[in-house]
């Protein structure tokens, strides 16, 4: 699992939001994960500004379930 997190960042939040993708990964596994929201994610964060990514569902998702607790079921 590669979470991507830029070089200097020190911000929780963004810890913690890439912890909710590798929860997304853990729940749908790899063959899911990959072509659903691991490159529309890279593509996303690529191409659009902040609030674009953002507001895309499966970052969302990521930021919900990241800031939900660190606690995995």
């Amino acid at each position: 699992m590669v979470i991507g997190i830029g070089r200097g960042e020190t911000r929780l939040s963004t810890v913690r939001h890439e912890y909710g993708h590798y929860k997304q990964q853990r729940l749908m596994g790899l063959l899911l994960y990959t072509p659903i929201v691991a490159i529309p994610s890279l593509i996303s964060a690529t191409n659009n500004t902040g609030s674009v990514h953002s507001n895309k569902w499966y970052e969302k998702w990521a930021t919900n379930w990241g800031d939900n607790g660190w606690i995995w079921w």
